[in-house]
């Protein structure tokens, strides 16, 4: 047996090695947990970086997608008074683009029908940047005086009186029908509380009288515009000066619907009422939705609002790809989900695709794209790209090859550009703080 002395220098070792051992297993778990730290703030980056760009790409998307996918996209343009500050407004602009389901891009390999229907991507504009949206306003801002809508029937002096009459000496009210007068308000002073344009086909608003209150004294009118204009681009009908289109409008039976509601009960009224259509100005209340479908249309302008614009969210059918909350009381929050921001790529890739087809074929020259364009003094400008470098930019992943072979940038790629996907192997979700 170990001496005394022996055995206390024994444990006096043992000690030092375990206290070395326990200082170099928390030493290496810190720098394990910043180097994790430092990993994660890198791929949170990276997803910023790449919420940046979908930004700056999507915001001018009229110019950058094809036709192919812009000529099925429906925007729809919301204008609401901000609930937290009801002197300036929440924006917001949404696009979605129909697709066809037979050349839809599969993005999941769960079952065979698994396709999308619909890509969609939204952004909030900054108030404070658009000229007339930046405070809140009032119907007589868009410059109409005098716009008088009819919000019902009131009940006459007379009609009160006979009926006062009638309870004190017990008369039958059947006896003596009710008098109808149209009872009118004056708009000029009603806050635009809401704003709705659906791809330049409808119009919907709700005026208040008090903005505070959406269940009292609110008007809502819903517009119909499909003959009003073709497309959002397209010069606009005056419809304050063009008689025959208002009387057409009248006609047709195209004149807008309009809802009172005071002490949260609807009023459903038809303005073709004789009593109603005898004293409403109609011509001012369709130059209140053209003014407005106006002020609208230029939050659609993508070279007015481009600069102005951070994105809110890019989905596929109902699931989130990228989603960033602004509503938080903290910095914004970032959602992101590899696998699904890679599917909508492949989705943008398959609309670019017959283009690039059409290029290849007209190249003269095999391997090289030929791009012409005509300059704004009628000056013709060539740029000539090779297919090869484009495909090199993309070949670094499995998921750029995928893309590369859609886009038909791949020597080995086929002619069905419409084919499921394979799944994503790096598929993860994050969200962070952006």
């Amino acid at each position: 047996f170990p001496t005394p002395t022996g055995t206390d220098l024994f444990f006096q070792i043992k000690n030092a090695l375990m206290n070395q051992l326990i200082d170099s297993a928390k030493e290496y778990a810190k720098h394990s947990e910043e180097y994790k730290k430092y990993i994660q703030s890198k791929i949170t980056d990276s997803y910023k970086n790449a919420a940046i760009l979908f930004q700056a790409w999507l915001s001018k998307d009229y110019f950058n997608l094809p036709f192919t996918l812009t000529s099925n996209t429906l925007n729809i343009v919301e204008v609401s008074l901000d609930k937290t500050n009801d002197n300036s407004y929440r924006i917001s602009r949404t696009s979605n683009i129909l697709l066809q389901i037979e050349k839809a891009v599969k993005f999941s390999e769960t079952t065979n029908d698994d396709r999308a229907s619909y890509l969609s991507y939204s952004f909030m504009i900054e108030d404070s940047s658009v000229e007339f949206w930046n405070h809140k306003r009032k119907v007589s801002d868009l410059g109409i005086e005098d716009i008088i809508i009819p919000v019902g029937f009131k009940t006459t002096i007379s009609e009160k009186l006979k009926r006062s009459f009638r309870f004190v000496s017990g008369g039958d009210d059947a006896q003596s029908p009710v008098e109808k007068e149209p009872e009118f308000v004056s708009a000029d002073d009603y806050y635009l509380a809401y704003s709705k344009l659906v791809s330049g086909k409808t119009l919907s608003l709700i005026l208040a009288d008090d903005a505070s209150k959406l269940d009292d004294k609110v008007m809502k009118v819903e517009y119909d515009l499909t003959d009003w204009n073709q497309n959002n681009y397209d010069a606009k009908i005056d419809v304050a000066a063009n008689a025959d289109f208002y009387k057409r409008l009248i006609v047709e039976g195209k004149v807008p619907r309009i809802d009172y509601i005071q002490d949260k009960e609807i009023r459903r009224l038809n303005l073709f009422q004789k009593e109603f259509l005898q004293f409403t100005d109609m011509p001012k209340i369709l130059l209140l939705g053209k003014l407005l479908t106006d002020k609208m249309n230029s939050l659609l302008n993508p070279k007015a609002i481009a600069s102005h614009i951070k994105l809110e969210s890019i989905k596929i059918d109902d699931k989130d790809a990228v989603k960033v909350n602004r509503d938080s009381a903290q910095s914004p929050s970032l959602f992101y989900s590899e696998e699904l921001v890679i599917s909508f790529l492949e989705i943008v890739a398959t609309g670019f695709a017959p283009l690039i087809l059409k290029l290849k074929d007209r190249s003269p020259v095999e391997g090289e794209l030929i791009l012409r364009y005509e300059t704004g003094d009628r000056q013709r400008e060539e740029y000539v790209v090779r297919t090869e470098e484009l495909s090199s930019q993309l070949s670094s992943t499995d998921e750029g090859k995928r893309l590369s072979s859609i886009l038909g940038l791949s020597g080995n790629v086929s002619s069905d550009v419409t084919r499921s996907p394979s799944k994503s192997t790096t598929s993860s979700t994050t969200s962070t703080n952006s």
